[in-house]
């Protein structure tokens, strides 16, 4: 079945050059063939730099029942160290994340703690959003490399077996078994099937190689949500599949390399030239005419004008601080050491303004790991699509891809590796950013709470203040950095009270020309916040004064537990922590 609006595959074409009218069984296999060619052209797409073997890999796991079960979970994890082990390299640092119905949603709840306790027990960072949507969740998972196999180097060659494995547990099971094999000599060549079938993806591999192959039919069946296939050499065969048994890995031999130019299935009248396997190949990514869908156009900006200011500011940041996500972003810790994924969706933003929304989703991303003291290195994008994509939804994902590359040309950080996947049920075209970093050699690992009485806060009103915060810490000047988001500076100061302790507090004193709930909870999201001690200031501001990044003192660190902000916010620390 062809996906979205897509025209038909010219079949006279395919007639002139496999010389004869396709049977019914090719005619099935290469719309099959076309479907893996176009997800493979939607994740180039993405892609800023390289050629998709990037640093990370994600994965994708909807739910319908609105909930996931702890195996699930941890098969979603492994199933991105897979697809990364399939890629050469060898994983390490894991991160998941995940989107939920709001927690009075029956499931809900339990699926997010239940996901936060994968995260402990695997030290591997989590995020959680909200959706209004109570339909399904979605978990997606990103794992980043610590090392490279030389596995997608070694040569493919005639009578080479192809092998296909198939385990009931990804994380039990396959991703050990993955992994001993590309650290071995006897995997020469190691795919994950993903969401296709193991003949389409050995079509692929031969495609790209020049080979041709003999398969079985039953290389046309997918035994399992997590099979990969091998192509090793002959005298390796006994070895690899023993290796497999250790690992309670089904392996099926089912098929030859060959170096006669033809792709066939033995019992399926499937006989193809390998020319015939790159028809699909300059077809583009997108439909050509795509225009702005209805729901987008009808999204008007409001002014805030046609707002009131709150009578109370107080209880305004109380509501805010009792928001789902300010509540589980306060109680998610990070991940420990000093190497991190961090992710971020966008999606509040991307429902009306896809772009926008990406754009939104890679800084966050980066901030967050920023926000660690650590330097970003590289991303990754994980889009999810309608099983059938309409136009809306090829518009939806043009607007991603020129946000994500706005993005990354703004922050020089290239995207190095994507995924894209299509779900019966996802609704509407979902975007996750990934940003992985670490912290430099000479540096420390910054807190996200206030920590210091006295210290002086100060607010870098810049993108470029990652700079500062990098540079600062690198010196050691810096004692915290938190990034404005949602809720405003007014929420964020209050979260770097929350995590700082008891008799922690703050005072902002901060003049504004706009009016006070702009001030307050405005979501600008380039400003960051930092605190340095007091004789860490003068120096801080000289670094600012030649980064050409402006620096404002708005307070102090206190030790009375309140929190005051002009003379418009007035609370105590335990009043901001109660129900958390």
């Amino acid at each position: 079945m062809l996906r979205g609006s897509r025209p038909e595959i010219g079949w006279d074409q395919v007639k002139m050059i496999i010389g004869r009218e396709p049977t019914e069984a090719e005619k099935g296999f290469l719309t099959e063939l076309r479907n893996a060619v176009h997800k493979r052209h939607l994740t180039a797409s993405l892609i800023s730099t390289g050629d998709g073997a990037g640093e990370m890999a994600a994965a994708h796991c909807y739910s319908g029942k609105l909930s996931f079960s702890d195996e699930e979970i941890a098969d979603g994890a492994a199933q991105a160290a897979v697809r990364l082990i399939c890629g050469g390299m060898e994983p390490g640092t894991v991160s998941l994340h995940c989107r939920a119905p709001r927690p009075e949603v029956r499931g809900a709840r339990a699926t997010i703690q239940r996901v936060k306790k994968f995260g402990r027990q695997s030290n591997c960072s989590v995020s959680i959003s909200f959706t209004d949507s109570e339909e399904s969740a979605l978990l997606t998972a990103f794992s980043g490399s610590v090392n490279n196999y030389d596995v997608n180097q070694r040569p493919v060659r005639d009578g080479d077996v192809i092998i296909q494995f198939s385990a009931d547990s990804v994380e039990k099971a396959m991703k050990p078994f993955t992994a001993e094999l590309a650290a071995s000599p006897d995997g020469h060549r190691i795919v994950s099937v993903d969401s296709t079938t193991p003949a389409v993806a050995v079509a692929v591999l031969c495609h790209s190689v020049g080979k041709g192959a003999a398969l079985q039919k039953s290389g046309l069946t997918k035994k399992s949500t997590a099979d990969c296939i091998a192509v090793v050499r002959k005298k390796r065969e006994s070895s690899v599949k023993g290796k497999a048994r250790k690992h309670k890995v089904s392996a099926t031999t089912i098929g030859t390399v060959s170096d006669i130019g033809f792709f066939s299935v033995k019992g399926s009248e499937i006989s193809l030239p390998l020319s015939s396997l790159g028809i699909f190949e300059h077809e583009e990514a997108l439909p050509s005419a795509l225009s702005l869908p209805a729901d987008l156009a009808a999204a008007g900006s409001s002014s805030h004008e046609q707002f009131k200011e709150p009578k109370s500011f107080n209880s305004e940041l109380l509501k805010l601080l009792a928001a789902d996500e300010c509540v589980e972003a306060s109680r998610t810790n990070p991940a420990k050491g000093e190497s991190f994924i961090e992710t971020a969706d966008g999606d509040v933003i991307a429902e009306f303004d896809p772009r926008r929304g990406a754009q939104e989703a890679f800084a966050s991303a980066a901030r967050k790991v920023i926000g660690h003291g650590a330097s970003p290195k590289t991303a990754s994008v994980a889009v999810t699509l309608p099983e059938a994509p309409d136009d809306g939804d090829y518009y939806r994902f043009r607007e991603f891809c020129e946000g994500l590359s706005a993005a990354s040309a703004a922050l020089h950080l290239p995207v190095t590796s994507a995924d894209v996947s299509f779900d019966g049920e996802c609704v509407r075209p979902r975007l996750t950013v990934a940003v992985s970093g670490s912290v430099e050699n000479g540096s420390s690992r910054i807190e996200r709470g206030f920590r210091n009485a006295d210290d002086f806060i100060l607010m870098l009103g810049s993108h470029r203040g990652r700079e500062i915060v990098l540079v600062g810490n690198r010196i050691g000047l810096i004692n915290t950095a938190i990034h404005i988001s949602s809720g405003g500076l007014a929420t964020a100061i209050a979260h770097a009270i929350i995590r700082g302790g008891e008799r922690i507090g703050a005072r902002i004193h901060l003049s504004s020309k706009i009016r006070n709930d702009q001030l307050l909870f405005g979501e600008t999201r380039g400003l960051t916040v930092i605190t340095v001690s007091e004789e860490s200031i003068i120096e801080i501001e000289r670094l600012c004064m030649n980064s050409g990044v402006p620096c404002t003192a708005i307070g102090r660190v206190t030790s009375d537990g309140r929190y005051t902000f002009n003379d418009l916010i007035k609370l105590k620390r335990e009043k901001m922590v109660v129900g958390r």
